[in-house]
């Protein structure tokens, strides 16, 4: 057995790691403590589960026949309790975690002794035992008191889940009765449009007691005093004064306005002059309500002014938006270009629409509903269904007449059919579903109507910010340092994820108009927020899109960033060109690996997770991406060594040209008939490249001149030396370069041979140099009577006798 050796300092060690393992243990109790402080009790629990029996007892007693107060009270009660049993996991959960990580760190420290083995056997002495750390009674109660506390708080996580399950499973029986009960209230039948008549008929004098006592409501100021009165009328005065005044200024003001060039400015232009326009009724309505709503203090009691007060603004604003989309007022502008014969009935149908339903909501949803007998009720209702089905049958076939909806021929035929099936649901008697169907479906084209309109606005204010146009679009681009037709970094990802939220905010409020249950609304709320199982990988809607949005918002940054390097931050450090560029784009790309990587952990892709894709990666790379592969080192190697720069004149086998990009991928050259050529950067790196202005943009020009035999050589030098010099792109007089020289090259054919040499300030410039120097030496050749000769042969005829006429001897 092995004995430590105990000296002054032979026991520190033991006990200093003995008092360490003490703190940690203090130091976890009490966040164990805060864990199961927060955790719930057993008494909890139990109580909540006594709760969730009542709650259960009082489900099984429901039935259709019960009111929707008790229903609504019922389903309140369980959905509390089900978010407290929720709750209780939730932390159960927590402190199950917390408790198992300090069971964790306190696991016995010192190795396991290892089993002696058998002198006798083996012959040989047994193996000493590996050290213990010798081990505090505290640190032994405390695990043993860990395990107590696991156990009791994984009976109350089964529990409180099992309670979860319970509150379910009554929500579900609520549910289900409470469907039934819609059910049998949609189907419900009345009395058909003949028996209704029929009694109207038979009783008229029902409608004479009927108009008295709505008009005698209608007319009645109860509730409002002599001075409420006056208050209201003189606020209305003031708007209306008001109105007139904002009138006059805007209409002044817009006279001389030029049209916008978007949608959204001439959406802007039309609401302004439309609301111009309409401003006194508009103003005098909304200040003679707010008066109503004070004087009456909002309450339910409201005289039925009030309500047509409320009820009148409603309309005035519904009739401004249909002018300003359809119609818009002078000097404003059409928002969508459409035809005249299309917009201007299509706005008076939907006006004449807006004032029927206002009519229909004064008339049955105000307290005049309770002064109509109840077959003058039946009969009104009818024919306001009647009104409201042709006039949105109307509007259905006028907007069938633009572009987009004249393809779709199907859906407006569908949409017909619907309404008209409306308008015999409640002529049979189901007035019920009738109302219903009819409310859910103009909510449903109002809202798919408005979506239309929004997409259109987000379509054309990100082409407008893409293209420029606009100066609130011009000043974004001007903020983020971007150039006239340069791309906008991450518009794309914006553009595609403000549309996809558009579209699933258009399918919730659908969700919602056709009465979708607020557990259908939680479960759809849990797949977006906690995602689906595919196989082995969890997806995430809400991540993908918020990974979505901080990666286009990024890659807009990024582009942010590399403009302002390269044309602020940059601009005046001292640093070669090709730094600056490499700088910048090596930039560029590391900022957009940031962004990728950023993106891919929000969506909930583990980093680890790499490794998989990069072995698949290196499969590709080894079967089809060694070019991919190839052209991307390449491209890094260019942008290290720079031997070429943007603006460089370059020379790649048969190409020449200037370099407009490097990317890192491929090159981009211009050639001097602008026309583009993409390079692959290992081309660029293999072979040899021609590079004119590499380290500086000198470079030199040479041009050969003939002159005729019998020239003064001596004048001819003089001429073309004086021609270059006085060229302002030729060098001369620079150490280091060579100033223009003639060379006598040789006797040719028919001329004496020169060659001009000399040194160009910019080398790019040689064609139009040569072009002018050519253009200055034959004009002074032929002031001074030299002649470029041009090739001259002798042409010898030679004459053959004529064949002989005499026959041969023979």
């Amino acid at each position: 057995m092995y004995v430590a050796r105990r000296g002054p300092m032979g026991a520190f060690p033991g006990r200093l790691l003995c008092w360490r393992r003490l703190l940690g243990v203090w130091l976890l109790g009490a966040v164990a403590l805060v864990a199961l402080a927060q955790a719930p009790t057993n008494e909890q629990v139990l109580k909540a589960e006594e709760r969730l029996k009542e709650l259960g007892n009082a489900a099984e007693t429901i039935t259709v026949a019960t009111s929707s107060e008790v229903f609504e009270q019922l389903r309140v009660e369980i959905e509390e309790e089900r978010t407290r049993a929720l709750r209780c996991v939730a932390d159960a959960e927590a402190a199950i975690a917390r408790l198992k990580k300090e069971q964790e760190i306190l696991k016995p420290a010192g190795p396991v002794p290892a089993p002696a083995t058998d002198g006798a056997t083996n012959g040989a002495a047994a193996t000493p035992a590996a050290p213990t750390v010798p081990e505090s009674e505290a640190l032994a109660q405390r695990r043993q008191t860990l395990k107590t506390e696991l156990a009791d708080l994984e009976e109350r996580l089964a529990l409180c889940r099992l309670l979860t399950l319970r509150a379910e499973e009554l929500l579900q029986t609520v549910n289900a009765v409470q469907q039934r009960k819609l059910a049998q209230r949609l189907l419900a039948r009345g009395p058909h449009v003949l028996e209704v008549v029929s009694a109207n008929i038979y009783h008229p004098d029902r409608w004479g007691t009927s108009i008295a006592e709505l008009t005698r409501r209608a007319t009645s100021l109860d509730g409002l005093e002599v001075g409420d009165i006056l208050v209201v009328v003189a606020v209305g005065l003031l708007g209306f004064l008001g109105g007139g005044v904002i009138r006059r200024r805007i209409t002044g003001r817009d006279l001389g306005m030029v049209a916008p060039a978007t949608a959204v400015g001439r959406l802007s232009w039309s609401l302004r002059s439309c609301g111009a326009q309409q401003a006194p009724v508009i103003l005098t309505l909304a200040l003679a309500s707010a008066a109503l709503w004070l004087t009456t203090r909002g309450g339910s009691e409201q005289p039925f002014i009030a309500y047509l007060a409320y009820g009148l603004l409603m309309l005035a604003v519904a009739f401004l938006l249909t002018r300003a989309l359809l119609k818009p007022c002078p000097p404003a502008e059409p928002v969508f270009g459409l035809a005249e014969d299309i917009a201007f009935p299509l706005s008076q149908r939907l006006q004449v629409l807006w004032l029927v339903m206002l009519v229909g909501s004064m008339l049955f949803y105000t307290p005049l509903v309770d002064t109509l007998h109840e077959d003058v009720y039946l009969l009104a209702r009818d024919i306001y269904i009647a009104f409201v089905v042709a006039n949105t049958v109307w509007v259905i076939w006028l907007a069938g007449h633009l572009e987009y909806f004249r393809k779709h021929w199907l859906v407006r035929g569908g949409l017909v059919l619907g309404f008209v099936a409306i308008l015999g649901a409640e002529l049979l008697g189901y007035r019920n579903l009738a109302g219903s169907v009819m409310r859910s479906a103009l909510q449903t084209l109002f809202a798919v109507g408005g979506l239309a309109v929004l997409l259109q606005m987000v379509e054309e204010a990100f082409d407008s910010l893409d293209e420029g146009r606009g100066r609130l679009a011009a000043a974004i681009r001007r903020i983020l340092g971007i150039g006239v037709g340069d791309y906008v970094p991450g518009i794309g990802w914006l553009r595609l994820l403000l549309i996809l939220m558009l579209w699933v905010g258009l399918a919730a409020l659908l969700l919602n108009i056709w009465g979708l249950s607020d557990d259908g609304f939680r479960l759809i709320y849990r797949y977006i927020s906690e995602g689906f199982d595919i196989g082995n990988f969890r997806v995430v809607p809400g991540e993908l899109l918020g990974a979505v949005l901080v990666f286009a918002l990024m890659l807009t940054f990024i582009g942010w960033f590399k403009n302002q390097l390269d044309q602020r931050w940059l601009a005046k450090v001292r640093m070669d060109r090709g730094a600056k560029e490499a700088l910048v784009t090596t930039s560029g790309y590391v900022g957009i690996a940031i962004a990728v990587l950023v993106a891919l952990s929000m969506a909930g892709l583990q980093l680890t997770n790499l490794a998989l894709i990069a072995g698949a990666l290196s499969v590709g790379i080894g079967f089809g991406l060694q070019n991919v592969v190839n052209n991307f080192v390449s491209g890094l190697i260019l942008l290290m060594e720079r031997p070429i720069r943007t603006g460089d004149w370059i020379v790649v086998g048969a190409t020449q040209g200037y370099v407009k990009r490097i990317s890192i991928r491929s090159t981009r050259i211009q050639t001097f008939d602008r026309a583009d050529v993409i390079v692959p950067n290992s081309e660029i790196i293999s072979n040899q490249v021609t590079n004119w202005m590499l380290s500086d943009p000198y470079g030199r020009l040479k041009m050969q001149v003939g002159v005729a035999y019998g020239s003064d050589v001596e004048k001819v030098q003089e001429i073309m030396e004086k021609a270059a010099y006085d060229h302002p792109l030729v060098v001369h007089g620079i150490i280091g370069l060579m100033d223009p020289k003639v060379v006598f090259t040789g006797f040719g054919d028919s001329s004496l041979d020169f060659e001009l040499w000399c040194m160009l300030r910019e080398v790019d410039m040689q064609l139009s140099v040569k072009s002018d120097l050519f253009f200055t030496i034959e004009k002074a050749f032929r002031e001074h009577d030299i002649e470029i000769p041009f090739p001259q042969r002798d042409l010898h005829v030679r004459t053959w006798p004529p064949p002989s006429t005499n026959p041969p001897e023979g």
